[in-house]
């Protein structure tokens, strides 16, 4: 009984270690997704404006 409390204790503290891994990960994706945002957004507002200027030729049918 004592080998299987001390075994399950010790799948929890592993099962606990990879949630924080876990989590840290995701802290990480998180931030680089913002980022990416971000990044995107930049690239968003720079291309309306670059287009903002110009004039299609009005095609005759």
């Amino acid at each position: 009984m004592e080998a299987d409390m001390v075994t399950l204790q010790t799948q929890i503290s592993s099962m606990e270690k990879n949630l924080k891994s876990i989590e840290l990960e995701n802290l990480l994706m998180e931030e680089q997704n913002q980022n990416l945002f971000l990044e995107l957004s930049g690239l968003s507002r720079a291309l309306v404006r670059s287009l903002a200027h110009i004039q299609l030729p009005h095609m005759v049918s």
